[in-house]
C-alpha cells in the first residue's frame, strides 16, 4: 500500500492511501497532516489547533494507527519561537510573550501552559490577541495573574482556570479607556514586593509618558487606584524610562534617558520601609537628584545612557547602558560613588563585555551579575580579588563578529538560541535566568557556590535501586549518599538521558532517600531495558552516574 500526503496548503492535509488504481482519503486526528512514514506501523505528524488560535501557531501533533484507531501525543512544547517579553511568576514558572503577538506560554517543571485566544471585538472578547505587534514585557502578580503588553493595545492580565478555581481562563484588557493606564504601548513592566505593578510607557506611542504605578492589580479598572508619574509631576524629569528596580519597600529606583539614575523615596524622611507604602500620597515624597554622567567624572560610562537596572546582593545599584557599572549611594549628603564598570571587551585590555548593547540585567544566588547584551551574555563575578568575566553567545554571533575570533576561544561557545537577544529575567529565587531572542528563549540553571574548604556534597552519591527493573512496583529510584554536612531537604536538580543523548527525566526538586523516577519517560511511556546517564547537581557540585534498566 502507498501512501502519501496531499493538498498541502495552510488550511489543511489531506492523508491519501493507494490502493490498486485508486486513492481514498483516510481519516486523521488532525485537518492539517504534515507527514507520514511507514515502518511496522503507519505514523502521521503535523498541526492542530485550539478554539481561537491563529493559523501561524498551532500545536504540534504525532499518531500512530493502531488497527482501526489511531494513538494521539501532542508534546508538551512551547508556541513561541521569536521570543520577546518573559518572565517568572509565584512559582518560578517562566512566561514567554511572542514577537509576533500571537501567544504566550509558560513553563514549569515539564509541562507547557498556553494563552493563544484572538480576540473578538474591543473589551468584549474571548480571548487576548489582536497580532497588533509582539508581547514586549510579561510580569506577574502576587494573586497569580499573568500581566501582558502588546504593541499599541495596552496591557492584558490573563488567569488560568485553576487560579480562579473556574472552568474556563480569564481575561481582562487593561486600556486607556477603560483603567487609569495613560498610554497605548507599554514597554515593560515590574512588580514591587507589596504587590504594586510599574508600567513604565513607551512614549512613541499615541498618548502618554513615563510610569503608570497599578497600586492594588484586583482594582484595575478604577482609575483612582493608579498614579502616574510624568516629568511635569515627579522628580523623573523625562519622558523615557528605561527600567526600575526597587532598592527598599519604600525606596524605587529608574533609569530616565538623558537624565540618569533617579531615586524615589515613596515614605519620604518621616516614614521608614516597616510603614505602610503611600503610594497615593505624593505630598511626603522625595526625589533626590540624578546620578548622572558630572556623578562620575572619571568614568567614560554614562548614566544617562542607562536602559537597564538590577540589586546587587549588598544593596548597591547595578546599571547597563555602553557598558554597567555598579553605585554606593550616600542617602544622607545625597552623593553617589561608582564602585566598578566594564565596557566592550578588546584585545590586551581589562576585562570587559561582549557588547555594550545592554538588554538587561540580574544579579544570580551567588550575588554574581549576569548582563545580557543583543550578542549574547556575560557573568561578572569578584573572586579573591580578582574579576572574572565570562561570555556566552552563539555560533552565528560569533563569526559575525571579527573580533570575537581574536577574543574568544571557539570552545567557549554555549547553545544559546542565537541572533538577536531582547530581555533577560531572575527566578524569585536567583537559581534560574531566562534569556529571550529571534530564536526562542535559554534557561541557565545557576548552582549555589560550594564554600573554599567545605566537603563536596555527591562525593558519596549513588542511585538505588540500580539496576533498576523496569516492573518495579514498589520504591521509585532515589539519591542516597548525600554528605550529612547538609540539610537533608535541600533539593538536587536530576536528569537523566539516554546513551543517544535524549533526556528522559528533569527535576530540580529531588530530596535524598525520596522516590523521583518510576522508569517512565516525558510522554508517559515505560522506557527500554539498557544503559542511562543520570546528572546530578548540588549545592554547586555535579556527579554523573550510570543506571542500568533491566525489564
Amino acid at each position: 500500500t502507498l501512501w502519501a500526503v496531499t493538498g498541502l496548503s495552510n488550511e489543511n492535509g489531506a492523508l491519501m492511501q493507494r490502493d490498486g488504481d485508486s486513492w481514498t482519503q483516510v481519516a486523521a486526528p488532525s485537518d492539517l497532516v504534515r507527514n507520514v512514514a511507514i515502518g511496522e506501523q503507519l505514523w502521521i505528524s503535523g498541526r492542530m489547533y485550539g478554539e481561537g488560535m491563529d493559523s501561524q501557531t498551532g500545536l504540534a501533533f504525532f499518531s500512530r494507527k493502531e488497527g482501526g484507531d489511531w494513538a494521539f501525543w501532542t508534546p508538551s512544547a512551547s508556541l513561541i519561537g521569536n521570543a520577546f517579553g518573559l518572565s517568572f511568576d509565584g512559582d518560578d514558572r517562566i512566561w514567554i510573550g511572542s514577537f509576533n503577538g500571537d501567544a504566550v506560554s509558560g513553563f514549569g517543571g515539564q509541562n507547557w501552559q498556553h494563552a493563544y485566544q484572538v480576540a473578538e471585538e474591543e473589551n468584549d472578547w474571548n480571548g487576548m490577541f489582536n497580532h497588533a505587534g509582539a508581547m514586549l514585557t510579561v510580569t506577574a502578580d502576587s494573586a497569580g495573574g499573568i500581566w501582558f503588553t502588546q504593541y499599541l493595545s495596552g496591557a492584558v492580565r490573563y488567569r488560568s482556570a485553576a487560579i480562579v478555581d473556574g472552568d474556563e481562563d480569564l481575561y481582562d484588557r487593561v486600556t486607556i479607556d477603560n483603567s487609569g493606564l495613560s498610554g497605548r504601548t507599554v514597554y515593560r513592566m515590574r512588580t514591587h514586593s507589596d504587590g504594586a505593578l510599574f508600567f513604565l510607557i513607551d512614549p512613541q506611542s499615541p498618548q502618554g509618558e513615563g510610569v503608570d504605578i497599578l497600586v492594588d492589580p484586583d482594582d484595575w479598572a478604577d482609575p483612582a487606584r493608579w498614579l502616574s508619574l510624568t516629568s511635569a509631576n515627579s522628580g523623573l524629569n523625562g519622558a523615557v524610562v528605561g527600567d526600575v528596580v526597587v532598592e527598599r519597600n519604600d525606596i524605587v529606583w529608574f533609569a530616565v534617558n538623558e537624565v540618569g539614575l533617579v531615586r524615589w523615596d515613596i515614605n519620604g524622611d518621616q516614614l521608614g520601609p516597616d510603614d505602610v507604602i503611600t503610594w497615593l500620597d505624593t505630598s511626603d515624597d522625595r526625589w533626590d537628584a540624578p546620578v548622572n554622567s558630572a556623578s562620575f567624572p572619571a568614568s567614560q560610562l554614562d548614566p544617562e545612557a542607562a536602559v537597564a537596572l538590577a540589586l546587587a546582593a549588598d544593596g548597591t545599584i547595578w546599571f547597563g547602558g555602553g557598558g554597567v557599572g555598579r553605585f554606593a549611594y550616600d542617602s544622607q549628603f545625597r552623593a553617589a560613588q561608582l564602585l566598578e564598570s566594564y565596557g566592550e571587551r578588546y584585545a590586551g585590555g581589562p576585562p570587559g563585555l561582549l557588547s555594550t548593547n545592554i538588554i538587561g540585567l540580574g544579579v544570580d544566588l551567588n550575588g554574581d551579575l549576569w548582563a545580557g547584551t543583543t550578542s549574547g551574555l556575560n557573568r561578572v563575578r569578584n573572586r579573591a580579588n580578582e574579576t572574572l568575566i565570562d561570555a556566552y553567545t552563539d555560533v552565528e554571533n560569533y563569526f559575525a563578529n571579527p573580533s570575537f575570533s581574536a577574543l574568544y576561544s571557539p570552545n567557549i561557545i554555549q547553545p544559546l538560541p542565537g541572533l538577536v537577544y531582547r530581555r533577560l529575567q531572575v527566578a524569585h529565587d536567583a537559581s534560574i535566568l531566562a534569556l529571550s531572542g529571534t530564536q526562542g528563549v535559554v534557561l541557565i540553571n545557576v548552582a549555589e557556590l560550594v564554600e573554599a574548604g567545605v566537603s563536596n556534597p555527591l562525593a558519596t552519591l549513588f542511585v538505588y535501586p540500580n539496576p533498576y527493573p523496569g516492573d518495579f512496583v514498589g520504591d521509585q529510584l532515589k539519591l542516597g549518599g548525600i554528605s550529612a554536612d547538609y540539610v537533608s531537604g535541600d533539593p538536587a536538580q536530576v536528569e537523566i538521558f539516554n546513551l543517544e543523548g535524549e533526556l528522559v527525566y528533569r527535576s530540580k526538586f529531588v530530596t535524598a532517600d525520596d522516590g523521583f523516577w518510576d522508569g517512565k519517560n516525558r510522554f508517559d511511556d515505560p522506557v527500554a531495558s539498557g544503559l542511562y546517564v543520570i546528572k546530578v547537581s548540588y549545592r554547586g557540585a555535579a556527579v554523573v552516574k550510570t543506571l542500568a534498566v533491566v525489564r
